[in-house]
């Protein structure tokens, strides 16, 4: 088991059969984040799950940065999968921090870039 604590106080923990959690300082439930399988993430996000302002889709930052055992995502999103690499995100992100939730830090991805990586 790994366990990671943001700055803020949030916690993110890879559990032993791969399952990604967060729990968030003020809350007293747990999200699960995604699961680990052979070097790769899946995370599911609702349809409703995007930054309209920005058109972008938010990662956790603690899980992007900081060592939980994968180097690719797989992204179920409006009924469409997308893979791409971690550096795909590392490298085209950018940080926006809300108040709301415990100050859960977040990188994002524009879907414009996710797009390229939808799986046919």
């Amino acid at each position: 088991m790994l366990r990671v604590q943001d700055r803020n106080g949030n916690i993110v923990t890879l559990l032993d059969n791969g399952v990604v959690e967060l729990k968030l300082i003020n809350e007293n439930k747990i999200r699960v984040l995604g699961k680990i399988e052979n070097n790769v993430i899946k995370i599911f996000r609702p349809f409703n799950h995007i930054h309209y302002k920005t058109n972008s889709i938010g990662f956790n930052a603690a899980l992007i940065e900081n060592d939980f055992g994968f180097d690719f995502i797989e992204l179920e999103f409006r009924g469409n999968k997308y893979f791409f690499s971690k550096e795909v995100l590392i490298a085209n992100c950018f940080h926006l921090q809300f108040f709301t939730n415990a100050n859960e830090l977040q990188k994002f991805l524009k879907l414009e870039i996710i797009e390229k990586y939808k799986v046919v």
